[in-house]
């Protein structure tokens, strides 16, 4: 039988899931300021933030109400095995909107543009995605350590995992490259041109798994630590 946590513990852990929050608000604002492309999920609520039709709402607002859509998916899919609790995703996902666009207009600041020499330039730019790679890996494994609530698009994932029994990593891969098909396709129609996409998106989904797992074991003492408190 499952122990019940301390108060203390679950908000203890609930404050490093926020944390997760600003972090994850992070690695999007530094890969958004690269230009270079986003991470999938995150790709489709970049194009409706640039498109004329659309742009009266920010990226993180966009991001905000892209994830509640995942919620309500959730709900459709586990119908009565839906898990009440995990309606904190909603405000959760308002939190990292507003985080993603606190940042984004701090790091617009980055005079990327003043740099005249294109290698220097070059070289910023894949800076910057590595960054985001780390920050995003190290999002992914406060919220794991954090183990309350799921993100809604890993939650989304999960929730047709488990109903329909696929692969976990499957629905991951083909929820992905759905993300990445429908920002492409609306930006090449819309905008005639590739936004939010680019070798950043390849990047940060083939190389944030191997970070993560990198850095995992690193949090244990903290996960540890948060278990120790008594009730």
């Amino acid at each position: 039988m499952k122990q019940k946590r301390a108060p203390l513990e679950v908000f203890l852990r609930y404050l490093v899931f926020i944390f997760s929050l600003f972090v994850l608000g992070l690695a999007i604002a530094v890969a958004n300021r690269a230009a270079w492309g986003i991470s999938p999920v995150t790709s489709f609520p970049k194009v409706l933030s640039v498109i004329p039709a659309t742009d009266f709402l920010t990226v993180g607002e966009w991001l905000f109400i892209w994830n509640s859509l995942f919620t309500v998916g959730q709900i459709v899919i586990l119908r009565k095995n839906f898990q009440w609790i995990q309606l904190l995703q909603i405000p959760l996902s308002l939190t990292l909107g507003w985080f993603t666009d606190l940042w984004v207009g701090l790091l617009e600041k980055l005079p990327l543009e003043s740099i005249t020499n294109s290698y220097a330039t070059y070289g910023a730019k894949v800076a910057l995605i590595l960054v985001s790679v780390f920050l995003l890996a190290l999002a992914v494994c406060l919220s794991v350590t954090a183990n309350v609530v799921m993100n809604s698009g890993e939650a989304f994932v999960k929730a047709i995992s488990d109903t329909w029994h696929f692969k976990l990593g499957n629905v991951k891969m083909a929820f992905d490259l759905s993300c990445v098909t429908i920002a492409t396709v609306t930006s090449l129609v819309i905008l005639q041109r590739l936004e939010g996409i680019g070798i950043g998106t390849v990047i940060c989904a083939v190389f944030t798994g191997f970070v993560v797992k990198w850095l995992l074991p690193m949090l244990k003492p903290l996960d540890r630590g948060l278990s120790r408190i008594k009730r």
